[in-house]
């Protein structure tokens, strides 16, 4: 086909619409924390591929991970307004003695991954809560559809919540900024990060520092938690009561392993959420987040942005000049069914977009949904075919 920027100006004007749209839609759909049409299967096998490449990309040094779940105490309880009964909740008497010994360490943070709900009584809530209120560098979690009981309501409560749909009941993506609050992980990165800045909202937009960003990226898994020390002789967490508060534990001990640490305890043995790396921990999911702050994988990078564009301009302006990917191939072209084109024309985007996708999250650990613009251009070739054979 012979260029000439005069008879393609109307083309070209038309492809850059069609990319700034494409561009602009994708960002829409990469920001909301629902899971619709991710494609996770090239992703896992991605970080398969690099954990066994080039090892493991998570350093968790900085952080310990304390399991409550075998922690209980009973707790009176109401419910349906009048009628009482008892539940199992973490035991407090176990919490206080923790926080007693924490906060005579230099700790970096302490993450309480543990509700404390309305109408869920225990004779220590006073006294935990009160220490909850008084120490620094603290947060623990609330929820969106549960209400916190009134003597824990105070800044330390931050918003942890995850979404999946029911069709997609993997974690894939969180949501830094829910209802307008800061999520534990934007949190946790704010409060030990000096020179951080926040996630900021502007309509449908969201920026960090003057950078466009995404509030719902995708989230990578660099390992499996449970399989982290598999064969090294190492717990990837503690139990709180077996191992912290043991008797013959001393507190030199106890703080020796909390000094300059990020401390998360949650329970690490039914709190598990379906993701692409197997079932994962949420406490777990909330220090991956916090994570992907840090090495500002939320931001988006100018030259992957630019790139996205440029590839879609260019299959757009190949479509509007009636050139397919199947051109070379003569039987697709003989094919009369506008059906069967159309789904030749979906493989086709969808093959060349994947390995796109491919590199981008090697070059830049971004990940896109290519969903939207497969359609799109699928949609545009059928249109093009159609007005051909009129």
């Amino acid at each position: 086909m012979e260029f000439s920027f005069k008879k393609q100006r109307n083309n070209i004007i038309l492809s850059i619409f069609f990319s700034v749209l494409i561009s602009f839609i994708c960002y829409l759909i990469n920001n909301c924390p629902y899971p619709y049409w991710d494609t996770l299967d090239k992703y896992s096998k991605l970080e398969f591929l690099l954990r066994n490449l080039v090892g493991n990309q998570n350093d968790t040094k900085d952080v310990i991970f304390i399991n409550v779940a075998y922690d209980k105490q009973i707790a009176e309880c109401t419910y349906d307004a009048i009628s009482h009964g008892q539940i199992a909740v973490t035991d407090r008497n176990k919490l206080i003695r923790f926080l007693n010994v924490a906060k005579k360490c230099n700790y970096k943070f302490i993450f309480l991954d543990i509700r404390f709900e309305d109408n869920v009584y225990t004779p220590q809530d006073t006294i935990l809560s009160t220490l909850i209120k008084q120490m620094p560098r603290l947060m623990f979690s609330e929820h969106s559809d549960i209400i916190t009981d009134s003597l824990y309501v105070s800044e330390k409560a931050a918003i942890n919540d995850y979404f999946t749909t029911i069709t997609s009941t993997n974690f894939t993506r969180y949501q830094f900024l829910q209802d307008d609050k800061e999520s534990a992980p934007l949190r946790l990165y704010l409060a030990l990060n000096p020179d951080a800045k926040p996630i900021k909202k502007y309509g449908i937009l969201y920026t960090c520092g003057g950078n466009l960003c995404q509030n719902s990226p995708f989230m990578s898994f660099p390992e499996d938690f449970k399989s982290t020390y598999e064969g090294t002789g190492a717990a990837n967490y503690f139990h709180l009561g077996s191992d912290l508060l043991d008797p013959e534990t001393t507190e030199e001990d106890i703080q020796s392993e909390l000094d300059g640490k990020i401390i998360i305890l949650g329970d690490f043995v039914s709190d598990l959420h379906d993701t692409y790396a197997g079932l994962q921990p949420g406490s777990y999911l909330v220090y991956l987040a916090y994570k992907e702050l840090v090495k500002g994988e939320h931001l988006l990078a100018w030259p992957f942005i630019i790139l996205m564009s440029l590839v879609y301009f260019f299959i757009s302006w190949f479509i509007i000049n009636n050139k397919s990917l199947w051109d070379f191939l003569p039987r697709i072209n003989q094919i009369k069914s506008k059906i069967l084109l159309f789904i030749f024309n979906l493989m086709g985007y969808t093959t060349i977009l994947s390995i796109i996708t491919i590199l981008m999250y090697l070059l830049f650990r971004a990940t896109y949904n290519i969903f939207f613009p497969t359609l799109f251009f699928s949609i545009l070739c059928t249109i093009k075919s159609y007005k051909k054979t009129l």
